[in-house]
């Protein structure tokens, strides 16, 4: 009783109470705001009652219902006057005083008022269900994690309670540390909540990424308490998560948790559109709390991330900023390469490009003078004649800054990786150019051997992947180690560390073996790369230059014909659907107009647009569509979408529920998971054919 929420066995009791004839218990699940809410308030009653009493208009609750009012053109001066809301409003506030009207309302002074510690605690408990709900709704007003003593009174005030304030400070422990905390209303769920964010930060960095990865959830789904306990105990966390799944839910009776109420501070980030990097939490302004904080839910005062400083149980910056780099690109090689190409060193105005595109959440100072003291402790620091003008760019302050970092001072485990590989290749083949004509050699070997092994004729010259730019998979790369018995501890790892995109990319292309430069002095470079193959003198003539003039013109052919066109498209986009999503209809509307297709081709160089259209366009409707560039991929693809649609609602849905969450649950789906889920799902045509179909880029 009190506690503003109404639960489906007292609203049935309420209807029996009144004399309602009607379904009551459809009645309550018509009023429901929400999925999984179990309770409803007044506001989900009458909204309109709900926010008269907010306002203090007590008109709805004591004036029975009026019969319309006469229009203002047959009211007299007195009775327009009247009328009006001033008028109005002091008539029912003269009402509420009375004393009858008091008594009507139950507005009397109770016998008994809430004004102990105990009480207050039970009051947050009834209003919202745990004291970290009342903490985020209701104190912590501000939402900056702290609670000083006026905004204590005006949540008091807020929550109703009539106890002595300044007893109630000081019981708290106010008065020693000069603000209140979660931790001194709460440690339990303080330390609950702090653990599972901390737990997130070590294990994904981002909350985005922990909701995605962790939980295998949509940004826009939900997850209830089976489903937190099973993912909680494949982290390992180490305390109840029952208890903490009680200390998240947002309203007393709601089932579900959504993204946003995991932490406040991330929330609100994400509102504004920036990055929510999971347990943000900042040190208090108060320099009489320090050793003895909590986790500051919704601290915003600059610094996100781990608590700074010397303890023991202090988390590294640099840690973070390595599971930044690998939840963004795959691997702290990618990270690196993809802000900063091939330099081997960095400044500190340089380095801010990882942090950007990583959206490292954290304190860059601080990072940057952990990278200094452990570049000094392993002597991974840039030599000063190296550094040039860019010396000048480092934060100030500390003793161990540097002026440069690098990989190496990142990284150093994933720098000994691609330095004990770059050792090995050089040491068997002398040059990078060379390992890699020798890898491609071995690949080509192995497709022959396949297709010789299947029956078939006529093998391609590649690497086992599409035609175009030799690449080369995994399997080659193991072969290739294999074959030349190359002292390689983990060949796998020195694979995923070369490539460019490791969370989209399959294949590695001679220019991923330009990672194995990292490190190499510049003035190095050419000699460990190695230079191409000189032409012999006996060729160097008129002749010779002639005829590679015409075979480099020969090459360069209009595209007349509509194969041509789609091979041209396959190899340079990896697919049609790819081209067609991301290449032709750039606006999304599902046709493409004559004038739209020539835009695209002048884009890209293609030549006699005319006769391509005509071919595409047969019927002269002045349109096409994908099933006029594709017809199989649209036959395919109509018959997946159809069965999606119709066993879950629509293609988002079924994606994340078919594709997504089984086993292994990932956002990213292979081949062979591909195809067996839509086997389950009863997919009659080539599951095979349409995953090649719709690749998103070739390799």
């Amino acid at each position: 009783r009190g506690t503003g929420f109404c639960s489906k066995t007292d609203f049935l009791r309420a209807c029996r109470n009144v004399g309602f004839t009607g379904d009551a218990a459809k009645l309550f699940r018509k009023l429901q705001p929400e999925t999984g809410r179990r309770l409803i308030t007044l506001r989900d009653f009458d909204t309109k009652a709900y926010l008269a009493l907010s306002r203090g208009d007590y008109r709805m609750l004591s004036e029975s219902n009026k019969p319309a009012e006469r229009s203002l053109l047959y009211m007299s001066f007195e009775e327009r006057q009247s009328s009006g809301f001033f008028h109005q409003i002091r008539r029912a506030w003269d009402a509420s005083d009375r004393e009858e009207f008091a008594k009507a309302c139950h507005a009397e002074e109770p016998d008994w008022v809430i004004d102990t510690v105990e009480e207050f605690e039970l009051l947050c408990l009834r209003k919202y269900g745990s004291i970290t709900q009342a903490w985020r709704q209701c104190l912590d007003w501000d939402h900056n994690g702290r609670l000083t003593f006026n905004e204590l009174c005006a949540a008091c005030r807020r929550l109703g309670y009539a106890g002595d304030l300044k007893a109630l400070w000081a019981e708290f422990g106010g008065k020693e540390h000069g603000h209140l905390t979660l931790k001194e209303l709460d440690p339990q769920a303080d330390e609950l909540i702090k653990s599972f964010l901390e737990l997130l930060t070590l294990r994904y960095g981002h909350l985005d990424i922990a909701w995605k990865k962790g939980f295998g959830k949509d940004p826009h789904d939900t997850l209830d308490r089976g489903e937190l306990e099973k993912a909680l105990a494949v982290l390992g966390y180490p305390h109840s998560a029952k208890k903490l799944f009680k200390a998240l839910i947002p309203d007393k009776g709601k089932v579900l948790l959504t993204i946003w109420d995991l932490d406040p501070s991330c929330s609100r980030e994400r509102a504004r559109g920036g990055g929510a990097a999971a347990g943000a939490v900042s040190e208090p302004k108060s320099p009489g709390h320090v050793g003895k904080r909590g986790h500051t839910l919704g601290a915003e005062d600059g610094t996100v991330g781990p608590p700074a400083g010397p303890s023991a149980g202090a988390v590294s910056w640099v840690k973070h900023l390595r599971n930044a780099m690998r939840n963004q690109f795959g691997s702290t090689t990618a990270a690196w390469r993809a802000a900063l190409g091939l330099q081997s060193d960095a400044p500190f105005v340089q380095f801010g490009r990882i942090l950007r595109e990583c959206q490292f959440q954290g304190s860059v100072k601080e990072l940057w003078r952990e990278i200094s003291s452990t570049a000094d402790k392993a002597g991974t620091a840039a030599d000063p004649a190296s550094r040039g003008k860019d010396a000048e760019a480092s934060p100030p302050g500390g003793e161990n800054d540097l002026s440069m970092t690098s990989l190496a001072a990142i990284d150093p485990q994933v720098q000994a990786i691609v330095n004990s590989t770059r050792e090995c290749l050089l040491a068997r083949f002398g040059t990078l150019l060379k390992a890699w004509k020798q890898c491609m050699a071995v690949a080509r070997q192995k497709k022959a051997e396949s297709c010789n092994k299947d029956g078939l004729a006529n093998a391609q010259n590649g690497a086992g992947v599409a035609k175009g730019q030799p690449r080369i998979d995994e399997a080659n790369f193991d072969s290739f180690c294999q074959h030349f018995e190359l002292d390689l501890k983990n060949p796998q790892r020195s694979f995923k560390l070369l490539l460019a995109r490791p969370m989209q990319q399959r294949c590695l292309v001679m220019g991923d073996f330009e990672a194995l430069l990292l490190g190499v002095p510049v003035a190095d470079r050419p000699t460990v790369w190695g230079e191409a193959d000189p032409i012999p003198p006996e060729v160097v003539s008129r002749q010779f230059f002639e005829q590679q003039q015409k075979d480099f013109s020969g090459k360069n052919k209009a595209v007349t014909s509509l194969d041509g066109f789609r091979a041209m498209l396959i190899k340079q986009f990896g697919s049609l659907w790819s081209a067609w999503r991301n290449f032709l209809d750039e606006d999304r509307n599902g046709v493409l107009t004559q004038q739209e297709f020539g835009k695209c081709c002048q884009q890209y160089g293609f030549r006699s647009v005319n006769a391509v259209w005509s071919l595409l366009d047969a019927a002269q409707t002045g349109q096409i569509s994908l099933s006029n560039l594709d017809p199989a991929v649209t036959e395919l693809f109509g018959e997946l979408d159809r069965l999606l649609n119709e066993r879950y609602g629509s293609v988002r849905k079924g994606w994340t529920k078919c594709f997504e969450n089984p086993e292994p649950r990932s956002p990213q789906v292979d081949q062979k998971k591909f195809v067996r889920q839509c086997k389950v799902l009863g997919f009659s045509g080539n599951a095979a054919q349409l995953y090649k179909l719709v690749r998103p880029e070739s390799g």
